[in-house]
């Protein structure tokens, strides 16, 4: 799927949608990857709409985490404030790769080693998780979404 996405095959597009709308509403993580390709493909909000869902309502942490982790490649603001938003998530893990996500969207290092940094902030307790989201929206802050 995700190669198919990478080489912007649009001949497989139409069977690439079709798995899509059989994967909806199921518990499975292939409508994370399949709309990631779809979106590679040919971006449309259709796509995009379907990770910030999962994101913002799943119920297992690990599709949560496997969606943030999408929204790297989806250069579009709804990506943006999902990412955002799942900066309060319940799940350390997740809080994590929303932040890396949001970093790399906007052109920033997302791979420090300090465990003072602030995604490793985010994913702690509650006054580092604050300061942590501080830092993260401070640096992101007027700045545009990067080409990649």
């Amino acid at each position: 799927m995700i190669g198919l996405g990478a080489l912007g095959s649009r001949r497989a597009e139409p069977a690439l949608v079709q798995l899509f709308e059989a994967e909806q509403g199921s518990d499975s993580g292939a409508q994370i990857y399949l709309a990631k390709a779809l979106w590679q493909i040919r971006p449309d909000p259709r796509w995009l709409e379907a990770v910030i869902e999962v994101l913002a309502s799943a119920d297992e942490p690990m599709r949560r985490l496997t969606a943030a982790e999408a929204l790297y490649d989806f250069r579009d603001p709804a990506a943006v404030g999902a990412l955002v938003k799942a900066l309060d998530d319940p799940e350390g893990l997740v809080r994590y790769h929303a932040a890396r996500g949001l970093l790399a969207l906007h052109g920033l290092p997302d791979d420090s080693k300090d465990p003072q940094h602030m995604r490793y902030q985010v994913m702690s307790d509650a006054e580092r998780h604050d300061g942590g989201k501080r830092d993260i929206l401070a640096a992101i802050a007027g700045r545009p979404i990067s080409a990649q």
